[in-house]
C-alpha cells in the first residue's frame, strides 16, 4: 500500500507565503492609527474646554444708556471671579434641591418614614395608622384621613371596613367586630 501524503503520487501541495500586498496593509494601519491619535488629542485637548456662557444683561434703556458713561472694562481675573462667586451660591441651591427631592423620591419608593428612636432607618411605619382627621366634601359627603389615605364610607384599610364617617370619629367594622375611632387615635 502507498502512503497518501503529500510527496505521494507527484502531487505538488501549495506553500503558504507572503500575502500580496501586505506592505500596503501596514502602510493603511499607519495611515488610520494616525489619524485615531490625532482625533484623540483634538477630543482631549479643545473638548474639555467649554465654552463661557455670556451673563444676560437687562436691556437699558435709551435714556438712562445716554446719560451713563461706559462702564470700566475689568481684567480678566477679576470678570472669573465674580462670576465664579455668583455662580457658587446658585450651585449650591440646586444641589440641595437636588438632594431633597432624591431623599424624598428614596423615602417615598421604599417606604421609610425617616429614622426611628434607636438611629436606623426603619423599612416599614410601625403601629396601626392613625386617625389624622375628618373632613366634609363639597357636596356633604365626609371623608376621612387615615395614615396617608383618604378613605370614605365603604373603603377598606389594611382589612378593616370603614363603615361610618361621622363629625367626630370613624366606625370600623373587623369580622364581627364594629367600634368607633376619635381623631388622632390609631385605627385599631
Amino acid at each position: 500500500m502507498s502512503s497518501k501524503g503529500p510527496g505521494a503520487a507527484g502531487l505538488k501541495v501549495p506553500r503558504r507565503g507572503k500575502k500580496p500586498g501586505g506592505m500596503m496593509q501596514y502602510a493603511l494601519f499607519v495611515v488610520v492609527a494616525v489619524v485615531v491619535v490625532v482625533i484623540v488629542a483634538v477630543v482631549v485637548l479643545a473638548g474639555g474646554k467649554k465654552p463661557a456662557a455670556s451673563a444676560k444683561k437687562p436691556a437699558k434703556s435709551s435714556r438712562s444708556a445716554l446719560s451713563e458713561s461706559p462702564a470700566p472694562r475689568r481684567s480678566s481675573r477679576s470678570a472669573a471671579r465674580s462670576s465664579r462667586a455668583e455662580r457658587r451660591p446658585r450651585r449650591e441651591r440646586t444641589r440641595t434641591e437636588r438632594v431633597r427631592t432624591s431623599r424624598r423620591r428614596s423615602r417615598r419608593e421604599s417606604g421609610t418614614s425617616g429614622r426611628s428612636s434607636s438611629g436606623s432607618y426603619s423599612t416599614r411605619r410601625s403601629g396601626a395608622p392613625v386617625v389624622r382627621a375628618i373632613g366634609t366634601n363639597p357636596d356633604g359627603s365626609r371623608y376621612a384621613l387615615v395614615g396617608e389615605r383618604y378613605v370614605r364610607n365603604g373603603d377598606e384599610v389594611e382589612g378593616r371596613k370603614i363603615v361610618e364617617v361621622s363629625g367626630n370619629a370613624v366606625t370600623v367594622q373587623y369580622f364581627t367586630r364594629t367600634y368607633t375611632v376619635g381623631v388622632n387615635q390609631p385605627l385599631y
